[in-house]
């Protein structure tokens, strides 16, 4: 995680590494949306808190409202165990990590898939119907309506930690 969390992303070809904003990316942001996924994931069994594992290992996403002593910007994992089996493992390692109890419903909070899948958006359809188009940034403007309004523009360019300050002030 060294961009830590947040809205960029690490583009890798064979000459060059860039860092982009998923804000300004179309598919990205479509992903952030829900409006990308397959169609398994908007009927997911397994998208509730009887899960199907031992353990479940995720991002801590909201870690801030309730622990915020422990927040970090390079991201929070959270520890879901989930059965007998999964307890005893965790107790074997679970001095390789720097934990904090917490509860699930507090995890839970800003991660809807604890509860139920993601709601099947009806933009889907015409997402995949040009995903392979050879310009795709043109078929999202010119089919979606994926317009890259000035203020996602402008906090694209700002830096990150203040990036960061504006997107937690209007949460």
């Amino acid at each position: 995680k060294d961009l830590g969390w947040g809205l960029s992303f690490k583009v890798k070809t064979t000459t060059m590494v860039a860092r982009q904003n998923a804000l300004l990316d179309p598919y990205y942001f479509h992903f952030l949306q829900g409006s990308t996924y397959r169609e398994c994931c908007y009927v997911c069994k397994y998208c509730s808190l009887s899960r199907g594992g031992d353990i479940t290992i995720g991002d801590y996403w909201g870690v801030k409202d309730n622990h915020p002593d422990i927040y970090s910007s390079k991201g929070v994992s959270a520890i879901l165990i989930n059965t007998t089996k999964g307890l005893e493992f965790f107790d074997r390692c679970k001095k390789l990590f720097k934990l904090r109890e917490s509860q699930v419903e507090f995890v839970a909070e800003h991660n809807r898939n604890l509860y139920a899948p993601t709601p099947r958006p009806k933009v889907r359809d015409d997402i995949y119907r040009g995903i392979n188009s050879d310009d795709i940034m043109k078929y999202f403007a010119s089919n979606l309506k994926f317009k890259i309004p000035l203020r996602r523009k402008v906090i694209s360019i700002l830096p990150r930690r203040v990036q960061k300050f504006i997107i937690d002030a209007f949460r």
